[in-house]
């Protein structure tokens, strides 16, 4: 660590987008489950099982949980973004391969931001959804995750061929 050549690479739009999607993620969780805790009772189920049936139930100020570690997740996420050169490589950096391979880190930080942003999104509304006498299943949540592990296979793909 520390040894990658330290150059100064653009944001990209595609950056610019993903941390936009992910801070809206955020305020739209938080705003679902300011929803969800004014329509609900005092408890409100906190974990689900394979079967999508609640197995573990809490007090409905619990729902705010999933928005206040989404957002402290981002933060940390967001300013390691920043630092490419800090990142590992699945390839030597060089000065020659280093800003193509920072700008794919950059947005593969961002583009996983905005995956956790979505699925901790999705897992607040489905609760919201539960309480309402309503589901969505467990596949929403299955995609997210399946997204999260996908991506960065996907990004050092991508570095690999560039290298």
């Amino acid at each position: 660590m520390g040894t990658n050549p330290k150059i100064n690479v653009e944001v990209t739009l595609s950056e610019r987008i993903c941390t936009s999607v992910a801070v809206a993620l955020i305020i739209a969780t938080f705003i679902s489950a300011l929803h969800t805790y004014l329509h609900v009772p005092a408890q409100v189920p906190i974990h689900f099982d394979l079967n999508n049936k609640p197995d573990r139930w809490g007090s409905s100020l619990t729902i705010f949980l999933l928005p206040l570690v989404s957002l402290i997740l981002f933060i940390p996420i967001y300013l390691i973004g920043k630092k490419p050169h800090l990142h590992n490589y699945p390839i030597a950096v060089t000065e020659s391969n280093a800003k193509q391979l920072y700008q794919l880190s950059r947005l593969l930080v961002a583009v996983m931001n905005a995956e956790i942003a979505l699925t901790f999104a999705v897992i607040t509304l489905e609760i919201g959804v539960f309480m309402a006498g309503e589901t969505f299943g467990m596949w929403p949540v299955v995609v997210c995750i399946a997204l999260v592990i996908a991506t960065p296979i996907v990004f050092i793909m991508q570095m690999r061929r560039k290298g």
